[in-house]
């Protein structure tokens, strides 16, 4: 059985769970937040091509956030730690290239294309539900023995759900 880690590591351990959550926390508000931006109700195609364009910006924005706060973090406490970071750098940065390819084809069509704006809400939608997805399933993957109790302690951790 491994000696229980020191004061020094497990302090450090605390500190990169909190990078991690926090990183993570922030991503989903942000994402939240600009999906209450969108307008409902009755608007013309040049509105909701605008809206869609904005959004799809703001969202590759947050993305690139995300990305930049896990980057930032050192090297984990924990192989589980790493590789958690990872994926979610891999998932976020896929969800950012679709969002600015998505972006980039609806600001080459008109105003009235419908069809390439009805293929950006589904693009929206399903980068959404990808990157959701992509919390959900990450935030148990560093709820490991080896990271259990950084995360308990990790103040940002206690805010993700």
């Amino acid at each position: 059985m491994a000696p229980p880690p020191s004061s020094a590591n497990s302090e450090a351990a605390v500190r990169w769970v909190d990078g991690y959550c926090g990183t993570i926390g922030d991503f989903a508000a942000a994402s939240k937040a600009s999906g209450a931006k969108i307008t409902s109700g009755t608007v013309t195609a040049g509105q909701a091509k605008r809206e869609t364009s904005d959004w799809l910006g703001e969202y590759a924005t947050i993305l690139g956030r995300a990305i930049d706060g896990l980057t930032a973090l050192p090297p984990a406490p924990a192989p589980a730690g790493d590789a958690a970071k990872k994926t979610s750098l891999e998932k976020f940065t896929a969800a950012r290239d679709r969002t600015v390819a998505a972006k980039t084809q609806l600001d080459a069509a008109s105003a009235n294309n419908t069809a390439a704006h009805d293929r950006a809400a589904k693009d929206m939608a399903a980068v959404q539900e990808d990157a959701v997805g992509a919390i959900k399933s990450l935030i148990p993957a560093i709820r490991t023995p080896e990271l259990v109790t950084a995360v308990l302690a990790a103040p940002r951790c206690q805010q993700v759900e």
